[in-house]
């Protein structure tokens, strides 16, 4: 079993605080180029040409990667199985 970090969509809104609709489901990303080093956050479904997403093999090393990102960034991450 693989685990992944997701968020839940989000409502955006613009400088003046008018809504710009709901954003896609999220996960953690990493660059190819640049190796897992760096995280981003993307659309879960459409990450962009390089990225892959970040997977682990056990529930408590993506609950420490959330854990850590949560704190950092102030998101609200959590951990997800991983549908084959």
């Amino acid at each position: 079993m693989k685990y992944i970090v997701t968020s839940e969509p989000k409502e955006l809104f613009n400088v003046y605080n008018e809504s710009l609709g709901m954003s896609e489901k999220r996960a953690l990303f990493y660059l190819t180029q640049i190796g897992k080093r760096r995280w981003y956050r993307r659309d879960l479904n459409n990450p962009g040409k390089g990225f892959k997403i970040l997977q682990y093999s056990t529930k408590e090393a993506a609950e420490k990667v959330a854990l850590e990102f949560n704190t950092a960034c102030g998101e609200d991450f959590k951990v997800e199985e991983m549908s084959n």
